[in-house]
């Protein structure tokens, strides 16, 4: 080859590995240290390595849903009996929220922002470490049906020791009570 020939070269590629852009796993141990270290007003910066988000969080849910395939609506007369099953699943919920039972449980019949308060609440219910002194009760419930394979009910019940008024909105969906609001006062 010429000398004009080898200036005109490219130069030859290399490869580099990319760096990291998610931050490492913490060990359950490491994170009990830099609790028990900011509880003590101790701040270690080195522990925790800077973060860099590595890709946009897209959320789905707003899509519509297939007419076809999607959730059917079910009218009344093919589902359970709406005071029965909210007081069931009133209690459940409530029950998820002191930390008593887990959110898992309620998955199939919350709404997936329903079902993220309530596992919300429960985290909380949990980092406290303490347990209810009672149960959460379910004193009285009153349901209205505004129309059909729809059903909002407002309750009262002890939570914490303390009476409460929670409202909830229940539809109709694929056969079974699906819960679309939650509003514990």
């Amino acid at each position: 080859m010429s000398a004009a020939a080898l200036r005109t070269c490219p130069r030859p590629v290399t490869l580099r590995p990319a760096p990291t852009l998610e931050p490492p796993a913490l060990d359950e141990e490491t994170v009990r240290d830099l609790y028990a270290d900011a509880r003590r007003g101790v701040r270690r910066p080195e522990a925790i390595p800077a973060y860099v988000q590595g890709s946009l969080a897209v959320d789905f849910r707003g899509r519509g849903e297939d007419p076809e395939f999607g959730p059917q609506a079910t009218s009344r007369t093919d589902l359970p009996d709406p005071l029965a099953w909210a007081h069931q699943v009133l209690l459940a919920a409530l029950e998820c929220s002191v930390g008593v039972r887990t959110p898992q449980q309620l998955t199939r019949w919350m709404t997936i922002d329903v079902h993220e308060r309530v596992a919300r609440r429960h985290k909380v219910a949990q980092r406290r470490g303490r347990r209810p002194v009672d149960r959460p009760q379910v004193r009285r419930v009153r349901v209205t049906e505004p129309s059909d394979g729809v059903v909002e009910a407002s309750a009262l019940v002890l939570l914490d020791g303390r009476l409460r008024a929670v409202a909830l909105r229940l539809n109709g969906v694929d056969g079974r009570w699906l819960m679309t609001e939650l509003v514990i006062g």
